[in-house]
């Protein structure tokens, strides 16, 4: 199922193609030929991404800082 941010070239595709709502979120359904078939929406919600590595080591309680050496507060 591919995923995109607009449906509009999605449902043109084929004249099976079915436009459904479920759970918020748009779908493009074919069950002829389910390889057109497509969703609205992006796969993460925009504050449950993931954490980036200099906040990892923050968030771990590493003594190492992004760059893997200690900072010299901690000497």
């Amino acid at each position: 199922m591919k995923v995109t941010s607009s449906l509009s070239s999605q449902k043109k595709r084929m004249a099976n193609c079915q436009i459904v709502r479920r759970r918020g979120r748009v779908y493009v359904l074919n069950k002829s030929n389910p390889r057109f078939q497509a969703r609205q929406g992006s796969s993460m919600h925009p504050n449950q991404g993931r954490a980036s590595h200099a906040n990892a080591a923050q968030n771990t309680g590493s003594p190492l800082s992004n760059t893997g050496r200690k900072s010299h507060a901690e000497d």
